[in-house]
Formats: C-alpha cells, structure tokens, sequence
C-alpha cells in the first residue's frame, strides 16, 4: 500500500478499519461501512480519517470521490443481484484503482467449505464469477489467489470509465494455480 502515498482511498466495507495503519502517513483515509458501531470504533481508532455509515451499494459521494478503493471480504455478504450494483458503483467512486479481496466459493476445498460454516458471509462465489462482475466496470491489472485460512483472491483494477474504450484482455485465465499471480496487460 506504500503506493497511495498522497491518494485518498475509500475503504468500503471499513468494518473497524484494519487498513488504516497499512497506509502511509499522508494517505487521506476515508471508510465507509453499513455498521455505526464499527464506524463508531473506527473514528476513535482513526480521529483524521472521513468515516461515514453507509451503504457500499449508494455511497452519496462524488464521482471520482478516492483515486484507490479496497474492498476486501464485502461482496460475500451480498445477494448475487447487488453484486453488480457494487462494482458499478466502484468504478463510479474510483479515480484510479481499485484492490478488490474476496473469499471464494469452497469448490472442492475440505477446508474452505468448513470455515464458510462460520462465517457470517452466506454468498461466497467462485473466483470466475467475481472476475467476470469486475470486467465489466475494471481492466484488470492483476489476479492473485492466496491461503491465509481459506481460498482468497486478491484482484487489481482500473475503472472504465464513459470515456474510456474497453481493451481486450486476451490471455487473462481465471483458472491461475493457487498462489500464483498474473497480470493482463492494459
């Protein structure tokens, strides 16, 4: 993250705000999440940063509002009809980039498929299905797939934006072996 030097980056889905002590010092930090006591938590953990409650689906902000976004481990709490809602209203808030983590449907994973019984998330999705709800709002920069304690992917974008003409990202795979990563070029 020591590249949002200067940036102002949105955390959507903020919860307590985890990514906040990853920023450099003079990264403008705004966090955005459904939950007022986290949002709460978070200003007394962050007193500078702009926090909101809010729905990541309609943020009221600007167009261009953060040159980065994150949203990591949001889209699993979603029903698969806001899943698109949420992208598209990423692009819109997205100057520049956005780093998108999710977990992904257990497939044939003992493990995964036991830790989704605990978590409070009950739509995880495979990772072709999430890549194919990006592309159409994001040029794809990189895919990684990795294991803290189950299956997650790590995703980095671009927003397309109405000025924009979409490329073609010929030679992108969503079928990468585990922990390795690719990029597809712009």
């Amino acid at each position: 993250m020591t590249d949002a030097s200067g940036k102002v980056v949105l955390d959507v889905g903020a919860g307590t705000g985890n990514l906040a002590p990853l920023l450099p010092a003079d990264a403008e930090y705004m966090a955005i999440d459904i939950d007022a006591a986290r949002i709460r938590s978070l200003e007394r953990k962050c007193p500078g940063a702009r926090c909101m409650v809010g729905s990541a689906l309609d943020t009221g902000l600007e167009d261009d509002a953060a040159d980065w976004s994150v949203c990591n481990g949001l889209a699993h709490h979603l029903e698969d009809e806001d899943v698109p809602r949420l992208i598209a209203e990423l692009a819109r808030v997205t100057r520049e980039r956005l780093v998108f983590v999710e977990p992904l449907w257990p497939g044939k994973h003992l493990i995964n498929g036991v830790l989704w019984r605990y978590d409070r998330g009950s739509h995880p999705r495979p990772e072709s299905t999430l890549l194919s709800a990006l592309r159409a709002h994001f040029e794809i920069d990189s895919v990684e797939r990795f294991w803290p304690s189950q299956e997650v992917m790590l995703c980095v974008a671009r927003p397309i934006k109405q000025h924009d003409a979409p490329t073609a990202t010929a030679g992108a795979s969503d079928d990468a072996p585990a922990g390795q990563s690719r990029s597809v070029a712009a």
